[in-house]
């Protein structure tokens, strides 16, 4: 049995066909019986990683994927889900002007509803990552989308932004922005 952690939320575990017997797991049999011994069999894969790659993602839902083999084998994916309100949107500003007006207005009128921010840079543009507390399609994507094309448009999406951009600030980035650089606003 392999286990390759591919990032603190994702797990790859290749498992040979004598693995799959040891642990008595039945990829195809519906039997409730053969279901309990699967889900015992998969938590045990799973605390197996956690002793040998401290692979522990925190009190989070844990989505599986089974990929059986031709020799009795399989490829198993555990991918922590994130939890409600932590599903990322994110922007792509062209210059730092809009980057902080935008900021400027996000921070005091939806910044209580952010559960984060980051902020990267890449191909010469801004990309600021949000985790809205009401998930896609919130005031704050809304208010963001009047200044910035969501990255979607631009062929990227959040996990491909924080994988392969430059980070600047990886967390309260649009905090950090309002603060040091927002203009107080009168009316």
């Amino acid at each position: 049995m392999v286990f390759h952690l591919l990032s603190n939320d994702r797990l790859k575990a290749t498992l040979t066909a004598q693995d799959a017997r040891r642990l008595q797991l039945e990829w195809e049999n519906e039997d409730p019986q053969a279901l309990r011994q699967l889900k015992r069999g998969l938590l045990g894969l799973l605390a197996e990683a956690r002793t040998r790659l401290g692979f522990f993602p925190a009190s989070r839902r844990m989505l599986i994927e089974v990929y059986p083999d031709e020799q009795g084998g399989a490829t198993v994916y555990f991918c922590a889900d994130p939890p409600p309100g932590e599903e990322p949107e994110s922007f792509c500003f062209s210059d730092a002007d809009s980057l902080i007006e935008a900021a400027s207005r996000l921070v005091p009128l939806c910044g209580h509803r952010l559960c984060g921010s980051a902020l990267y840079r890449c191909r010469g543009l801004w990309w600021l990552v949000i985790r809205p507390m009401d998930g896609q399609g919130s005031d704050a994507g809304r208010l963001l989308a009047e200044y910035a094309c969501r990255s979607s448009a631009a062929g990227f999406d959040a996990a491909a932004i924080e994988e392969h951009a430059l980070p600047i600030l990886r967390e309260q980035a649009a905090d950090t922005l309002f603060y040091y650089f927002g203009k107080p606003r009168l009316s």
